[in-house]
């Protein structure tokens, strides 16, 4: 399973807050179950720009394997047909579309509305409580 995590957890996720350690172990833990989405869009490279130390894990992530990316011109034309958003995130949310994928890491409670709205199966991770949807890695 791959799954998105939102630029408000960018930090939290570095420094494996209590929160974020079940989605570190899942994507770097021993067993590295899962994968990291992403696509390079202006809007994803702006925000991984204000956050140096989350563009080195990137690094990492993809020399491990982690990571999933879906390409830019796909999730810009999927954005193009979305409705009228509560956040203002229509590319994680034509992001999750494109790619198929229905986990997202985040506390923005607008996106998580928009998410759970428009895609399919969409589900939030918010805190550790929420771990028993970092299932196996299923992405293609």
């Amino acid at each position: 399973m791959c799954i998105i995590l939102d630029a408000n957890l960018f930090k939290d996720y570095i420094e494996k807050s209590p929160d974020m350690k079940p989605v570190w172990r899942w994507l770097e833990g021993p067993k590295r179950r899962g994968k990291l989405a992403y696509s390079p869009t202006a809007k994803f490279e702006a925000e991984v720009g204000m956050h140096r130390c989350f563009k080195k894990k990137l690094a990492d992530l993809r020399r491990a394997g982690r990571l999933k990316q879906i390409p830019a011109a796909k999730v810009t034309e999927t954005e193009s047909g979305l409705p009228p958003l509560k956040s203002d995130d229509s590319h994680i949310v034509a992001l999750a579309i494109a790619g198929k994928i229905s986990v997202l890491v985040s506390l923005d409670q607008a996106l998580h509305a928009d998410f759970k709205e428009l895609v399919e199966g969409g589900k939030v991770y918010q805190n550790a409580t929420h771990k028993h949807l970092l299932t196996p890695d299923l992405c293609d």
